[in-house]
């Protein structure tokens, strides 16, 4: 029985290579692309490859034979060999590129091989350029591949030969109608046109132009040029995306589609889908391989949609799955490619999500996340690689081959399961599971067997599947049940400055996050460890397949010491209060530690009053700072010049103070210590210091030197006033008298002495005062010299005798003088006559 289904399968796969060029080629068999990844189909099954050589951020492109055996790959610079080197001639000259900057790999559809018609063995490899905002790059070339030359290894026969340029970077190949001859398609940037290029056995022929009947509207942008555009497998229809920016954070999405010709070449019918979102970015796009549904992606949704078969007009929209949810690289975008298993694929990082069945409507289209593991710590990026579009067209799978086993892998210890998936189970007759390695009793159910583990295993388990048409098939997946054992360092303190390196896990997807009062911060990795500088609560997420952990860790940064100002050398005054002196640190929480040169440890240093040099160290873990400062102590000031002087003229006064530290001036203008003074005035010093300022001032007085005088006697009259006047000159007067004045009157007759003084020394003086009665001081004023004994001589009362007699004539002449007159001049020799004298008494 076996015998005869599997003759009646080859039957089917036979009828089916006469419909078209399908599953049984398996050109699309081997895929190489992003940060070095790989992915090979084989009947039912793919499996991740790790042999590549290439690099591409986006678009690439893969030929394998019709036995699936590799041929060559290109991210549109090189082009490597199945021997995974680049072939003869492969590293591509890069003139045809228009600007250097954008000479890399971040082209959408970088790429597309197709065989030529004419030629065994020979291949056409079209080339895109990225576009850099200039109207006239966007360039469309290809190279020649002969695969026969060099053993196989094949050879690149010439340099790049451009077709047109002005283009998008959109690039998608489907079969003509007969078959045999292929249709390239590329978009104008200029003006939107669908440029369908035919590839014969004459070789590539002018472009057939079919209008979009919409133009871009930034033709000095890059936006309008991204995004993939795709023919549907049967050559029916053509789809394609972009987008352009709206406003602040939106963006304008469009999705076209046409109806085409595979016969003519012809695009027409055109529909547009205008949708403004959001911070989302159409970008890939991809036809069911019945060309029932349309797919297309953004950088945060894959979505599902019908396509009205009149007016090619979408509607049933279904979003399958949100990258913004779970993904951590929901800002990427996704490239969506169909495979020659009959899925689509979705570039997602580290793995490939699927569409299991993207001929059924709406969920039952059964969108899985992770289904494909890339190996060897690789990544999808953001592109997938071009293929001819009509190698997806594929019939219906048998039931034997659309079946697989999926997995959800636990962390330990946990229920791991591995469930037989199949949109067929009416098929399926019975499903026998074994494990490679021995567990505790599992928990089987006709399509699942349920494994509680408590070790980490690595095991395979198979599910042998028995149909109701008498085939069987044997599936088998491994299953990695892992112990994640995420741990971090205790919560722990660092210095300001310092890095705390947290070294990242060995497996899986990570991430850490650092929690600052609230504000959650993503931490990058350098050299693949985490920096830590930052005080913050930190927690690293890890996954793993299912698993799923985390760990936190607490860090502090310790501030080292802020610098100590204890301020600049001064000088205090020194009274009755004390000083204090401050070491105080930033409230930052932190503690230190203060150590002042009396031994003290507070912060401050209280009780200052002593002249000395003050310091102090604060320190803590993460350093250490030191400060000093000399303090003087002043005394208050006094400022004494003493008593008011009196000095004599030529003597001189030094006044001086105190040589203390202080500043002070004189009334004089002088700065020095003392000054010397040798006139009469005011003077003045003003002292000041750290305790205020004083003043002080002294007169001096000059006394000069007088003789004293008095006259030797003096006589009056008892009826006259006598003043004996000592003069003006002195400061001091003593009198015999007892008086004390300069000026006293003589009473009475006698000796009156005085003694006087004044800076310049002591005099005494005396004078004879004799007071007489009237009468005795009558004078004659007739003589009559004859001898007769009366009125003989000039004679004067006693009291008037000694006194100076001067005798003149009527004409002033002087006749006769004696300065002690004793009554003795009788006018001798002189004529009888009027005479005129003058007496002078003592």
């Amino acid at each position: 029985m076996k015998k005869i289904v599997f003759f009646a399968v080859l039957i089917i796969i036979f009828f089916l290579g006469l419909i078209h060029n399908s599953f049984a080629q398996q050109e699309a068999a081997n895929w190489y692309f992003g940060d070095y990844a790989g992915i090979q189909f084989s009947s039912c099954t793919s499996t991740a490859l790790t042999d590549s050589e290439m690099y591409a951020e986006e678009g690439t492109a893969v030929m394998s034979d019709s036995d699936g055996n590799l041929l060559f790959y290109t991210n549109g610079l090189s082009i490597w060999n199945h021997q995974h080197q680049v072939m003869e001639n492969g590293k591509l000259p890069l003139h045809w590129k228009i600007q250097n900057e954008y000479d890399s790999t971040t082209t959408t559809q970088a790429a597309l091989i197709v065989p030529d018609p004419g030629e065994e063995k020979q291949y056409y490899v079209f080339l895109t350029s990225p576009r850099s905002g200039n109207i006239s790059d966007g360039r469309f070339c290809y190279v020649k591949v002969d695969m026969a030359a060099n053993d196989g290894t094949g050879k690149v026969l010439s340099s790049p030969i451009c077709l047109a340029d002005s283009l998008t970077e959109r690039l998608t190949a489907v079969h003509h109608a007969n078959g045999k001859d292929i249709w390239v398609m590329t978009q104008s940037f200029e003006t939107a046109e669908i440029l369908a290029f035919l590839v014969n056995e004459e070789g590539i022929n002018l472009p057939i132009k079919s209008p979009t009947g919409k133009n871009f509207t930034r033709t000095t942008t890059r936006e309008n040029a991204t995004g993939q555009m795709k023919v549907s497998p049967d050559g029916k229809k053509l789809a394609y995306t972009y987008w352009e920016p709206a406003m602040t954070y939106f963006y304008q999405n469009y999705i076209g589609v046409m109806d085409f010709d595979a016969t003519t070449g012809k695009a027409t019918n055109p529909s547009f889908a205008e949708i403004r979102l959001m911070q989302e970015l159409y970008f890939g796009i991809e036809f069911s391989p019945q060309s029932s549904y349309l797919y297309v992606s953004s950088n945060r949704k894959v979505m599902q949609f019908s396509i009205n078969p009149s007016d090619n007009t979408l509607t049933n929209r279904t979003e399958l799955y949100d990258f913004g949810e779970v993904s951590p690289v929901a800002s990427t975008r996704h490239s969506l490619q169909l495979a020659p298993n009959g899925y689509i694929y979705v570039a997602n990082n580290f793995y490939l999500d699927a569409i299991l069945y993207p001929d059924l409507a709406g969920k039952s289209a059964t969108y899985v996340p992770y289904y494909q593991e890339l190996g060897g710590g690789t990544t999808a990026k953001v592109g997938l690689p071009n293929f001819i579009q009509s190698y997806f067209l594929i019939s219906p799978t048998p039931p034997h081959c659309d079946i697989r086993l999926e997995k959800f892998e636990s962390c330990v210890p946990d229920t791991s399961i591995v469930s037989l998936v199949t949109p067929y189970p009416e098929q399926i007759d019975s499903v026998i599971w074994e494990t490679s390695k021995p567990t505790y009793p599992p928990h089987i159910q006709e399509f699942s067997i349920r494994l509680f583990l408590t070790t980490d295993w690595t095991m395979n388990v198979s599910a042998t599947v028995y149909f109701k048409d008498g085939k069987d098939t044997t599936l088998t997946t491994p299953l990695n049940v892992e112990r994640l054992t995420l741990q971090l360092p205790a919560d722990t303190a660092i210095c300001r400055g310092d890095t705390l390196w947290l070294n990242t896990p060995n497996k899986g997807y990570y991430y850490l996050e650092r929690n600052n009062y609230g504000t959650i911060e993503k931490v990058e990795t350098e050299g693949g460890r985490w920096p830590i500088t930052e005080f913050g609560h930190y927690k690293v997420y890890q996954t793993f397949g299912k698993c799923y952990i985390s760990d936190v860790i607490n860090v502090n940064v310790i501030e080292p010491p802020a610098p100590v100002d204890l301020g600049e050398d001064t000088v205090l005054c020194k009274n009755s209060f004390t000083w204090t002196l401050y070491a105080t640190q930033p409230d930052n929480f932190q503690t230190y530690t203060y150590l002042w040169q009396d031994g003290s440890q507070e912060e401050m240093l209280v009780g200052i009053y002593e002249t000395g040099t003050y310091w102090v160290r604060v320190e803590n873990e993460c350093g250490w700072q030191i400060d000093t400062i000399h303090i003087t102590f002043e005394e208050p000031l006094l400022a004494d010049l003493g008593e008011d002087v009196i000095l004599c003229e030529g003597e001189t006064l030094t006044l001086s103070v105190d040589d203390s530290p202080a500043s002070w001036s004189w009334s004089t203008g002088s700065t020095d210590a003392s000054i010397t003074i040798n006139k009469a005035g005011t003077y003045w010093v003003e002292m000041s210091n750290s305790c205020g300022w004083v003043r002080d001032s002294i007169m001096v007085i000059y006394d000069q030197w007088h003789p004293l005088t008095l006259p030797d006697s003096v006589m009056a009259c008892t009826n006259e006033t006598v003043s004996l006047d000592a003069g003006p000159h002195y400061r001091n007067y003593q009198w015999s008298s007892g008086e004390r004045s300069p000026v006293i009157t003589a009473t009475q007759s006698g000796w009156y002495e005085v003694e006087v003084a004044n800076a310049c020394g002591v005099q005494t003086a005396r004078t004879w005062v004799e007071l007489i009665q009237p009468e005795n001081t009558l004078i004659p004023n007739v003589i009559t010299p004859n001898d007769d004994g009366q009125n003989d001589f000039f004679r004067l009362h006693q009291t008037l005798q000694g006194s100076r007699l001067t005798i003149y004539n009527r004409w002033g002449k002087k006749l006769y003088q004696d300065s002690a007159y004793q009554n003795t001049w009788k006018g001798e020799g002189l004529s009888s006559g009027v005479y005129f004298y003058t007496l002078d008494h003592p």
